[in-house]
């Protein structure tokens, strides 16, 4: 149920983060930041349900009214976080003032999607699961510990019942007992749009534990870049397709920015990636001048790769050449019965190669 507690000491109306959510036509902001969008809450074992303080970020003090929906848990290989509403219920609704702290209470385990609504004007939505902690699973380990694997970049045992998340690796046990272990590779590809939308492009990186987050937001910024520069020459800008204005970008989760000082393996980038988005800021001199920097190599490899990989034209008659295969010498009779070769001799020269004599009877000689 939805509960107004109003002796609880947090604020529910919180300040502004640095990079607030996208504003609607009537300037109106709204963003839930808690229970975070696909964010996994598990139940209090003695009570059998959980308790969630609601947080969220607006661009101004209004009513707030919230309409939150129940429906089943979805499981495949682990469970399923349901994005859409389909086949859920209204499980309470109510609107609150815009000092008012409140409470989601007394939650069992379901799937929830959770509506916000400003004023009537700006609205937000958060999916979110609620699993059940209770009974022993495994030997002593609870149903939360058991419902999916964390993985790390060292190996580690994956439980039985453990569900495994996309892009780690998994050695499975040859002597029988199928133990499983995992961890996250040394060296994967990370993948982030852009921004909305397919048009706007992705970056793709290949990171490890100790890739600096700066090589990301660089790697970003340079994908944006070339990305820009290909559109506006395949609209036939020349101008727009040398100058392009440069966009740098920072990492941020849930409207948290994550620190540019930090690895990827600090910031837990891996377990973060359903969450993550790239915000575009404006660069700083050095990064703009790296920027330029590095555009102009990538072109000028690209140039080279496409002049490399370009074929060559042959002159009117001319055969091309045979690569991989050596191809077979004609053979030529000589006028006077001899064997010879066309073609290249044995010195690496063209031309006729030297003629054998033919086979002669052997002499019949007198005991």
């Amino acid at each position: 149920m939805l509960a107004a507690s109003l002796c609880l000491s947090f604020p529910a109306l919180l300040a502004q983060p640095s990079e607030p959510p996208t504003a609607n036509a009537s300037g109106c902001r709204l963003e839930i930041l808690r229970p975070a969008d696909a964010s996994i809450a598990y139940t209090d074992p003695e009570r059998g349900s959980a308790d969630v303080h609601l947080e969220y970020s607006a661009s101004r003090a209004d009513r707030l009214c919230l309409d939150l929906l129940r429906g089943p848990v979805v499981y495949y290989r682990g469970p399923v976080r349901q994005a859409s509403d389909r086949g859920m219920l209204s499980y309470a609704t109510g609107c609150f003032a815009p000092s008012q702290p409140v409470l989601l209470q007394g939650l069992p385990q379901g799937s929830y999607v959770l509506r916000a609504a400003l004023g009537g004007e700006c609205n937000a939505t958060s999916a979110f699961l609620i699993l059940n902690a209770t009974g022993p699973v495994n030997g002593g380990a609870t149903a939360a510990a058991a419902a999916e694997f964390v993985p790390t970049y060292a190996w580690s045992t994956i439980g039985p019942t453990q569900s495994v998340p996309a892009g780690i690796e998994v050695r499975l046990a040859l002597d029988g007992s199928h133990a499983r272990t995992g961890r996250i590779p040394p060296l994967w590809r990370l993948q982030l749009p852009l921004g909305p939308g397919a048009r706007s492009g992705f970056v793709r990186a290949d990171v490890g534990r100790d890739t600096p987050l700066t090589e990301v937001e660089a790697a970003a910024a340079l994908a944006a870049a070339r990305h820009a520069r290909r559109r506006l020459a395949a609209a036939g800008d020349a101008v727009g397709a040398v100058s392009g204005d440069a966009r740098c970008f920072s990492m941020w989760d849930a409207g948290v920015r994550l620190p540019a000082e930090s690895t990827v393996g600090e910031a837990r980038v891996f377990a973060r990636r359903p969450l993550l988005r790239l915000v575009p800021r404006q660069c700083a001199a050095v990064e703009a001048m790296r920027l330029g920097s590095e555009l102009a190599s990538a072109e000028a490899s690209d140039t080279s790769k496409r002049t490399r990989s370009r074929p060559r034209r042959l002159a009117s008659g001319s055969q091309p050449p045979t690569r991989g295969v050596a191809a077979k010498a004609p053979v030529r009779l000589d006028a006077g019965g001899g064997v010879g070769l066309r073609g290249r001799n044995a010195s690496g020269g063209s031309g006729a190669a030297e003629t054998k004599p033919p086979l002669e009877p052997p002499l019949l000689m007198p005991l």
